[in-house]
């Protein structure tokens, strides 16, 4: 869809960064978020704003909460 299309383009330029981080450090190195500070108030306040899309919420979350578990044990 034309209008997904131009959402995307707001996700380039993070995932440039993220990739030239890739090739200097490990990924458990790079990784940023609230995910792995523990921030969950944060968190909880993109999960709201990611109601009205219920499949990119349901990535959100999955991947949150893969990333909380490896930097908290649980």
């Amino acid at each position: 869809k034309k209008e997904h299309a131009g959402h995307f383009n707001y996700l380039l330029p993070l995932l440039k960064r993220t990739i030239e981080k890739l090739e200097k450090i490990p990924p458990e190195n790079a990784q940023t978020g609230p995910a792995k500070r523990g921030d969950k108030k944060t968190i909880q306040r993109h999960k709201k704003l990611l109601a009205a899309y219920p499949e990119q919420k349901k990535l959100y979350d999955l991947i949150s909460k893969a990333i909380y578990k490896r930097h908290h044990h649980g």
